[in-house]
């Protein structure tokens, strides 16, 4: 969870660290990412809240039924361990 006290430059690092990942394809051409599992389109929401082979990794580190639930009501370093373990982090 955020407090009044959390580093503005760390939540804009971890909110926009997905983004990138996500939005790259748009910067080099690339065809949109696809989750390799349901064939949809590899989104932020799809990742961090939806995708069902993310699931017990994810529950492991947080339970989110939004993506905004999940950056208003969990830890940030939860998001990060999330992202490093399932190695989205790699592709920065």
């Amino acid at each position: 969870m955020y407090t009044r006290t959390t580093p503005f430059t760390f939540v804009l690092a971890e909110r926009s660290l997905l983004l990138t990942v996500m939005h790259s394809f748009l910067l080099t051409g690339d065809d949109l990412p696809e989750c390799g599992t349901c064939q949809c389109p590899l989104t932020v929401k799809l990742i961090l809240v939806e995708c069902v082979d993310l699931k017990d990794v994810r529950n492991k580190h947080f339970v989110a039924s939004s993506v905004k639930d999940l950056f208003d009501n969990i830890e940030a370093h939860k998001n990060i361990d999330f992202i490093k373990e399932t190695r989205f982090y790699k592709q920065l």
